[in-house]
């Protein structure tokens, strides 16, 4: 017989669209290249969740276990309209110094934005073990009174990321590489989030910077091949 259980559905439709368009250089024995060009992703998302919480402990047992527990007995759905938009220009630069030696650099500019409408709706409140149950919350932290919450959210994020590439390629055999780059991820938003205050507030972007060091090497004449990769 289990203690708690915590049935959860989950049901999503997207429609997604992407677009990229690039510009490269086309001199193959210039000793500078280039790219440049632009992004665009679009995605329109309806989701619903729902959630089920009963536990046995609610009706045998009484004290702060039993209370712990019971106040996540009933049931609970989210329908989520939201719509999710990233579009970004971006550009590198190579430049040979030697036929074997060559440093890239580049950046990309990037705006995320993401909105929608979310509904919170308390179905039921208890369990099977205690339907009477009154203290029991559900997920949802709603005022006394209501059984559910309407609230639009929305926010806007942007971010510069540059990067340098170093290569070496000392023959066919060996070519070694030296990066820096700094990567970003636009924040968002809770999908079932307990109150309409919860829903309204996003959540922080992420950025990280990354060091990475590495080889390509081809041995006994090309019978081996060994690449490794030392990344911060």
């Amino acid at each position: 017989l289990f203690l708690f259980a915590e049935p959860v559905g989950e049901r999503a439709e997207v429609e997604a669209f992407s677009q990229e368009f690039r510009l490269t250089s086309a001199l193959q024995d210039s000793r500078f290249d280039w790219i440049a060009g632009v992004y665009f992703k679009s995605d329109d998302i309806d989701k619903e969740d729902n959630f089920i919480g009963e536990t046995f402990l609610s009706s045998v047992t009484t004290g702060p276990l039993a209370n712990g527990l019971r106040t996540l007995s009933g049931q609970s759905r989210w329908i989520n309209n939201g719509k999710n938009e990233s579009s970004a220009v971006f550009g590198q630069v190579g430049f040979k110094f030697t036929d074997g030696f060559k440093l890239s650099v580049g950046a990309r500019y990037t705006e995320d934005k993401k909105s929608g409408v979310l509904q919170g709706i308390a179905v039921a409140r208890g369990d099977r073990f205690l339907p009477t149950d009154t203290a029991s919350l559900t997920p949802l932290a709603l005022p006394a009174g209501t059984n559910s919450y309407t609230q639009a959210y929305g926010e806007e994020w942007s971010k510069f990321t540059p990067q340098a590439i170093l290569e070496w390629k000392q023959s066919d055999a060996l070519f070694l590489y030296a990066t820096v780059a700094k990567g970003f991820k636009g924040g968002g938003f809770e999908d079932t989030a307990a109150t309409a205050a919860a829903a309204a507030v996003p959540y922080d972007p992420e950025t990280v910077t990354n060091y990475e060091l590495g080889f390509k090497a081809n041995l006994l004449d090309r019978r081996i091949r060994l690449n490794a990769t030392v990344f911060k």
